[in-house]
This record gives structure tokens, C-alpha cells and sequence, in this order.
């Protein structure tokens, strides 16, 4: 009972965190929308994608198996492994970005990433830093810390997406008032991609991201720093090779993820116009951002008590069952607010130049609920050993996802491409719901 007590009060701590961080993009998000243009918001989703597909590959996944050995020896060995391998793989993106600059703008397909580029070998390697110190904090129980890192990257990307886009429309000569009735009264100002418009999005992530890495190596700093004279090179690659199976198994199951999220843009905008994929961006983005900071709140309680309890009991099952529970209290509501107001509360919230994205957000919403249940169990392959058999999993599921906006587009109406990966993801989740329940439970 004490545990389950712990385990509640360590997701609630990392909740509060999350509404606060939630709560402010969700105020701000009906501003963002009136100062920055839908395709700049396609500019910025092509920059994420990149960003997020080069950090698969930064620490060689080593980063995840940091919660699990029971001393702290291995962990700070494994915390010493990822971070050279996220130096080398920085290293290498910056002599790329340089060496290949002209042909990777071209093959980006946006002229205004010309010289943020540069910022992806520095956002590869926060975010991979970010990542390390998150699960070091976890495997520690700094779940205030943890959530007070969230609120401090969510309100400097904010005010640094909001400087930008008021500068943007000529702040401070202009008011703020006067910018915001301006956008409003000539939504023809709001147009296409700016330069500083580009800057305000991508410059913004940068620096929240570095915020977050600040406040989380405190702690590490403060507390842990004598953990490091156990560091050696020997003990180093004794944890590289006890947990291959990271760089192995689940980097390739990782890169089919990020591939998947990757291609999505490139083939959206292939088949159809920049305004469409900035609806498109746009939706994931106000429904799963909100939705996976919860998830991932829950998933980080549960990968360190799931973790701990399979190595003294061995089955996790009741756990698991407990888990999707109350994520599906949460997630369900949800799913009916989008399903019968998600158009109009779009409209309504973000102008009516957003309510494509509300009709969005309609037909993905089972998708994207169903997702938002799985995703805090979605570390039980790793604590049972069964990175291989989610692996193959995750390939088909992927491979459902980009099919079905492929067959969206040679149909030219996307519309029926999300309509399609809504109803193939439903059938996905369903199995892998019953999947993960079953591999939970203690082998006999």
C-alpha cells in the first residue's frame, strides 16, 4: 500500500509539473496562432523532425537502460557512455551541416533554414543531453526536479517564440494590442515565411531546451558528482556490451519511429500544399503535446517502479492494467470533447483560420487517444526483454501510418489518408494493448 501510495504521489508531482507547462503554450497558443503564419509553422515541423530523427542515433539509445541496473556504478557509467557518444554524434552533424550545407537546405526544401541550420548539431545535443539527465533524475526519484525543468522549458520556448513574432510585425514601434487587432482585421499580413518568423519557432526550442538541461544537471552536479571518479573506461565498456541490446534492437526500433515521423512531412508535402501540412503539424501538436506530457509523466513513474518491481517479483501485469486504467480515464474525455467539438473549439480558441485543423484533430482523435493510453506502459518490452518481438510491432505499425497518407495523396484528398490511419491505428493499439498485458505477466 506505502508503494502504491509512493508511486501515485511521484506521478502527481510530475503532473503538476505538466499542467503548468501545458497550461502555458494552451494560453499563448490562440497569440502564436495570430502571429505566425501556418506555413511557418511547416518550417518549424520540418526542423523538430530533423532534430528528433538525429537524436535517436546521439547516445546510442544507452541513455534508457540508465534506470535499470540496481547500483549506481553501472548508471554512472552508462550516464558517462551515452554522454561521449552524444559529443561524437554532435561533432559529426556540425562537420556535415558545413561540409554539405547548400545540398541539405535543398533536399529540406526551405531557403529560410539556411542559417538556423547550424543550430541543429547544438539542438541535437541538448535534446540527447536532456534525455540522459532526464532518466539519471528519474532512476533518482527527482520527480520536483523533473517537473520543474518542464515549466522552465515550456516558458522560455514561449517567450522566445513571442518576442520573435512580435518583432516579427514591427514591436516595439508597434503595441502589442495594435499587432494583435492588425493580424485579426488583415489576416493577409500573416502570410507565408518570414525570416524572423523562422527564427522565433526554431530559435525558441533552442533555448528551452538548454534551460531544461540547466536545471536537471544541478542536481547531478550537486548531489551525484563523486559517483564520477567510478567512471573508467573499463566499466564503460563493460555496460556497452551487458546492454547491446539498446544500441541494437532498440535504436533500430527508434529510427523506424522517427523515420515514420519524418517521412510524414516530406510526404504531405509532396502530395499536398504547405498550408495543409501546417494544419496538419499544427493538430499533432495542440492534441499529442499536451496529451504526451501526461503520458510521459506516468511512463517516467512507471519505468522506474515497473523496473524495480519486475526484478523482485517478476510481474508487472497489475501495474500495467493500473496504468492504461488511468490514462484512460484521462484520455477517453478527451476523445469525446475532439470527436463532437473539436472544429469549432478550434475556430473558437485559435481563429477560424484553424478550424481545418479541428477537423483534424476529429478523425485523428481515436489515433491519437489510443496512443496516449499505450505510451506510459510502452517501456515494458524493456524491463521483460522483448525489444525484438515490439520492434517487429512497431514496424507495422509505422508502416500502416505511411501508407495511409500516401494513399490520402495519390487520392488527393487527406482527408481520407487520416481517415484511413485513424481506423488502422485503432486495430494497431487494440492488439498491442492485449500484446503488452500478456508479456507482463510472470512466466511460468
Amino acid at each position: 500500500m506505502k508503494s502504491l501510495s509512493e508511486y501515485s504521489k511521484n506521478v502527481l508531482t510530475l503532473l503538476s509539473g505538466t499542467v503548468i507547462a501545458q497550461a502555458l503554450p494552451i494560453l499563448f497558443a490562440p497569440v502564436l496562432t495570430r502571429i505566425f503564419s501556418p506555413e511557418e509553422f511547416a518550417v518549424y515541423g520540418v526542423y523538430i523532425a530533423v532534430v528528433m530523427f538525429c537524436t535517436v542515433l546521439s547516445s546510442g539509445r544507452y541513455e534508457l537502460a540508465i534506470i535499470l541496473p540496481e547500483d549506481d556504478e553501472k548508471a554512472i557509467n552508462l550516464l558517462s557512455l551515452s554522454y561521449r557518444l552524444l559529443a561524437v554524434v554532435s561533432a559529426a552533424v556540425l562537420f556535415v551541416v558545413f561540409i554539405f550545407h547548400d545540398r541539405l537546405i535543398a533536399l529540406l526544401g526551405h531557403d529560410e533554414l539556411s542559417g538556423w541550420i547550424y543550430l541543429l548539431p547544438i539542438g541535437i545535443f541538448f535534446l540527447g543531453s536532456f534525455n540522459i539527465l532526464n532518466y539519471w533524475n528519474n532512476r533518482k526519484k527527482r520527480f520536483k526536479n523533473l517537473s520543474l525543468a518542464r515549466v522552465g522549458q515550456a516558458s522560455t520556448i514561449l517567450a522566445g517564440n513571442a518576442a520573435a513574432g512580435f518583432a516579427k510585425h514591427g514591436f516595439p514601434d508597434k503595441g502589442v494590442l495594435q499587432i494583435l487587432s492588425d493580424v485579426q482585421t488583415n489576416p493577409g499580413v500573416n502570410t507565408g515565411v518570414s525570416k524572423l518568423g523562422a527564427i522565433g519557432l526554431v530559435g525558441g526550442h533552442v533555448c528551452g531546451v538548454f534551460i531544461s538541461n540547466c536545471v536537471l544537471l544541478y542536481k547531478l552536479l550537486s548531489r551525484d558528482r563523486s559517483l564520477f571518479k567510478k567512471s573508467n573506461r573499463v566499466q564503460r565498456k563493460s555496460v556497452a556490451k551487458e546492454y547491446r541490446a539498446f544500441p541494437r534492437v532498440n535504436m533500430a526500433h527508434a529510427l523506424s519511429d522517427k523515420v515514420q515521423g519524418m517521412s510524414i512531412p516530406f510526404i504531405m508535402l509532396y502530395f499536398f500544399t504547405d498550408k495543409i501540412f501546417g494544419f496538419y503539424s499544427y493538430t499533432i501538436r495542440i492534441v499529442r503535446a499536451p496529451l504526451g506530457m501526461v503520458s510521459s509523466s506516468i511512463g517516467q513513474v512507471f519505468y522506474q517502479k515497473g523496473a524495480e518491481q519486475y526484478n523482485q517479483q517478476g510481474d508487472i501485469s497489475v501495474l500495467v492494467k493500473a496504468t492504461m486504467k488511468k490514462t484512460a480515464m484521462i484520455g477517453i474525455p478527451c476523445l469525446l470533447i475532439l470527436v463532437f467539438f473539436g472544429p469549432d473549439l478550434f475556430a473558437f480558441v485559435f481563429s477560424d483560420d484553424w478550424r481545418v485543423s479541428g477537423e483534424f484533430a476529429r478523425i485523428l482523435a481515436p489515433w491519437l487517444i489510443l496512443n496516449f493510453i499505450v505510451s506510459p506502459v510502452s517501456q515494458v518490452p524493456l524491463i521483460v526483454n522483448k525489444q525484438r518481438e515490439a520492434f517487429l510491432l512497431s514496424l507495422i505499425g509505422n508502416g500502416l501510418i505511411v501508407l495511409s497518407i500516401v494513399v490520402g495523396g495519390m487520392m488527393k484528398d487527406v482527408k481520407i489518408g487520416l481517415m484511413i490511419l485513424s481506423t488502422t491505428q485503432v486495430i494497431y493499439y487494440i492488439w498491442l494493448i492485449i500484446w503488452t498485458v500478456k508479456i507482463s505477466k510472470k512466466r511460468t
